[in-house]
């Protein structure tokens, strides 16, 4: 590897590209790009990074083998999230029928359920017969 190639490498890191990035770029295999960065410690994690919080714009400070943050407190998460609730993806929303009661309900996140509500599964369960009570 030549001196050019290795400046090349760490100033690509400090952009931010990856071995693979970088690999494709300079025409050098992976695992030699990774070896030189780690023998020479050049790690993005150890390169400070930034980024715009997606709500009030504010820079945060990545942090090291973390995942990156896209917002800069939990305020700003909640208040972006209610602004953009076309972009939450629910996918986990069941419509049944109640077989104690017969009402049409539907529930979030569990498709086994039965029941409209636990008061209903309890008169079925212990009232109307097949319990382990009686």
């Amino acid at each position: 590897m030549t001196e050019n190639e290795k400046t090349k490498i760490i100033e690509l890191r400090k952009k931010g590209y990856g071995y693979g990035q970088i690999s494709l770029e300079l025409n050098i295999p992976r695992s030699s790009i990774s070896t030189f960065c780690k023998r020479n410690d050049i790690d993005v994690g150890s390169i400070d990074r930034y980024v715009f919080c997606k709500n009030c714009e504010k820079v945060i400070k990545l942090e090291s083998k973390k995942k990156p943050k896209m917002f800069c407190s939990d305020d700003c998460r909640v208040n972006w999230w209610n602004a953009h609730q076309s972009k939450v993806n629910i996918k986990a929303i069941y419509e049944f029928d109640c077989p104690a009661c017969g009402k049409h309900f539907t529930t979030y996140g569990n498709a086994k359920q039965k029941y409209c509500s636990h008061a209903r599964y309890i008169i079925t369960r212990y009232k109307r017969g097949g319990g382990k009570n009686e």
